[in-house]
């Protein structure tokens, strides 16, 4: 039996995974339906998750547990303050790329982007950041990044530039394509990161020898 939403007082991480891996039993469904007034659970798992697909993989579910949606023109607009209010981006590429689903339905019922963030009440050109992104700003970009010596994997890339990343992918299909379009080898690009990692690891080694020394079989630190 699934668990009513009026049962739960206040929704968690732990019982939010609980009721999603219930929910996904034979005979029920995870349902998204706006059109009920009591939605504390679709709210709950946006609050601690952001989006339904981070919520299914965190209950180890499969990807592609089917979910029931109810779209709406007043859902659309909820998501989006809810994203805007986490302090999120909400331009083109950033739905598109975090909120697939909801991308899809803001297209589908406002016909574009822009005017389901102007319904939502905020002036497109104030979120849109970097919407203007094109193939050789990308490519000149990561020409200059690598050209410096940065680590540009992907991995890295997630916390150095996630917009650029992004934009990368979209353009391209793949963040190591994008590299190889802008004329860099990518597996001398994933070389470099070995190469920081190695480094890094070699300076938190000195580091510590510079504060400990063995004597005697024991570790002892060094008075400051």
């Amino acid at each position: 039996m699934i668990t009513t939403e009026t049962q739960i007082k206040k929704w968690t991480k732990e019982n939010l995974l609980e009721e999603l891996k219930k929910r996904s039993q034979p005979g029920n469904s995870i349902r998204f339906d706006p059109l009920r007034k009591n939605t504390s659970f679709e709210d709950a798992v946006y609050e601690e998750f952001g989006s339904w697909k981070r919520a299914i993989e965190e209950a180890g579910l499969h990807p592609k547990t089917k979910l029931i949606n109810y779209w709406t023109p007043d859902e659309v607009i909820k998501r989006l303050k809810m994203i805007a209010e986490r302090g999120e981006q909400m331009n083109t590429l950033a739905l598109e790329v975090n909120h697939p689903r909801l991308w899809n339905a803001a297209r589908r019922l406002f016909n574009n982007i822009e005017s389901a963030v102007q319904a939502a009440g905020y002036e497109y050109d104030s979120v849109k950041k970097r919407l203007s992104w094109d193939e050789d700003e990308i490519r000149n970009k990561i020409r200059e990044m690598y050209e410096k010596g940065d680590d540009i994997t992907q991995i890295s890339m997630m916390k150095k530039d996630s917009k650029l990343l992004a934009a990368g992918q979209k353009f391209y299909g793949s963040w190591s394509r994008a590299v190889e379009k802008a004329g860099i080898d990518y597996a001398k690009a994933k070389q470099r990161h070995r190469e920081h990692k190695n480094n890094e690891k070699a300076e938190k080694r000195e580091k510590f020898r510079e504060v400990y020394f063995m004597q005697g079989g024991r570790l002892i630190r060094l008075d400051k």
